[in-house]
């Protein structure tokens, strides 16, 4: 009777969109809470004023206990036209296709059509080493399966490439490390289970998803595609700071099931709900899905990431072109609370966003970004934050003068800091990022901090030892 009412409920909300087809920031009030409405619409306007590549161009929708409760467009689905981002609006779905591709499987499964410990050389012969992988592997990300044909340069995005020539490139590409042994990310190996569920069902995997996924959750304007031809279609962007820039679209025939849906945020609300209610999968199947499947210190169930934020466990998946899409369906099943994400802009930090839009939704004041106008500090200036932080009890980074430029060695990547104050600093290439120090009544700095709406990292700085 519970999840009966919280469908109806759902599908009022809907019926309220359908007739209202362009819902903009200021309209939408009258349907959604006006708190916390509010707090997504401070922040999306925040972000948007900083002025730099870090825009929010697409929609954002928060749904709990299928309600709708905070929703925003913004931008345009095509800059040079001028045509506005709507909830009616299509766009790509990018890597949070594998969610779906997992519930394909998962369905499968369940008719006994498959077994997730099935060896993938009875659906694909020359699979190198196919007898040691499982479709439990491709799923978790652990088969040991390279994660792109196209970073090996052996296919063109921008080109259409035959389904079977993509298959055969990657069962003949030596395995990275041997099964189970770690986790990689992998679209190639989704690419192979989207191929097992056209083996095992009969049917293209479009048709499959048509069938038995889009069709029962009512996404009537929703489909995957082997070209970059959608009708509705929102143009990819990237804003350089000045405008945007329209982006030349990928041919998805390369991303065949790992990144090859394309949807409408209408179309993501009735997908919420029917996965919610167990339309799409079981509730064994999904408790399945959204538990850690990798055997190891992993973060990866069957189709989607999971973890914790706020005391709170969350299972989604994030999707990035770098033709200019974002996406992403981030749900906290206990709190019956569910985020989508739908974006034609370039993005480049999908936790920072999706942590925010989760605090908000939980009804969290957040520190709002701001627009940082950029000062000159002497090298004598920039000298006294040089030194090594302890990030954590491994691992120490370093922050160096390098030509005038303060720059910061995290484990991953290197990130170059432009002052906006005598102690504040901000890097341009991911602005929702502030670092500042604190320092001691003599002005010698003692601690390095990151930090973002949400979250704080702070760095003690290691004394200096002399020799």
């Amino acid at each position: 009777m519970k999840q009966l009412m919280r469908r109806n409920k759902a599908l009022a909300y809907l019926l309220v969109f359908i007739l209202v087809t362009a819902v903009s920031c200021s309209n939408a009030d009258e349907m959604v809470s006006k708190d916390i409405d509010i707090l997504l619409n401070e922040y999306v306007e925040a972000v948007n004023g900083l002025g730099g590549p870090a825009k929010i161009s697409g929609c954002i929708l928060i749904i709990r206990e299928g309600e709708l409760i905070a929703s925003v467009t913004s931008g345009m689905a095509d800059y040079e036209k001028g045509t506005p981002f709507e909830l009616s609006t299509a766009t790509l779905l990018c890597s949070t296709t594998k969610l779906f591709t997992a519930i394909a499987i998962m369905q499968l499964n369940e008719k006994g059509l498959l077994d997730l410990d099935d060896r993938i050389t009875k659906y694909y012969p020359d699979q190198i080493d196919g007898d040691n992988i499982t479709i439990h592997h491709l799923l978790s990300h652990t088969a040991g399966i390279l994660r792109d044909v196209t970073d090996e340069k052996l296919i063109d995005p921008y080109a259409n490439t035959d389904k079977d020539d993509l298959i055969r490139l990657i069962n003949q590409s030596a395995l990275r490390f041997n099964p189970g042994e770690r986790m990689a990310y992998s679209n190639a190996g989704y690419q192979l289970l989207a191929g097992i569920i056209e083996t095992v069902s009969g049917l293209s995997y479009d048709e499959y998803l048509r069938h038995h996924i889009f069709s029962p959750a009512d996404m009537k304007n929703s489909g995957s595609t082997s070209s970059s031809s959608v009708p509705n279609l929102a143009l990819g962007h990237m804003f350089n700071g000045l405008r945007s820039v329209k982006l030349k679209p990928f041919d998805l025939s390369h991303a065949f099931g790992s990144g090859n849906i394309y949807t409408t945020a209408l179309d993501m609300i009735r997908f919420e709900e029917a996965l919610s209610n167990g339309i799409l999968v079981s509730k064994e199947s999904l408790d399945m899905m959204i538990l850690n499947r990798t055997g190891l210190n992993g973060n990866y169930g069957y189709g989607c990431y999971v973890g914790e934020f706020r005391g709170q466990l969350w299972f989604g998946h994030p999707g990035n072109f770098s033709s200019g899409y974002h996406s992403n369906f981030i749900r906290y099943p206990t709190e019956d609370l569910s985020i989508i994400i739908l974006l034609n802009n370039s993005w480049s930090d999908n936790s920072t966003l999706a942590n925010a839009i989760s605090a908000i939704a939980m009804d969290e004041l957040l520190r709002l970004p701001s627009r940082k106008a950029a000062i000159h500090l002497t090298d004598k200036e920039l000298d006294r934050f040089v030194g090594m932080y302890k990030l954590n009890e491994s691992v120490d980074i370093a922050i160096e003068n390098r030509n005038g430029t303060l720059t910061v060695k995290l484990p991953d990547e290197t990130i170059q800091l432009t002052p906006c104050d005598q102690t504040v600093f901000f890097d341009a290439r991911h602005e929702l990022w502030e670092h500042l120090f604190e320092v001691d009544a003599s002005g010698k700095p003692i601690c390095y901090i990151m930090r973002n709406s949400t979250d704080e990292y702070r760095m003690e700085r290691l004394v200096e030892t002399k020799r």
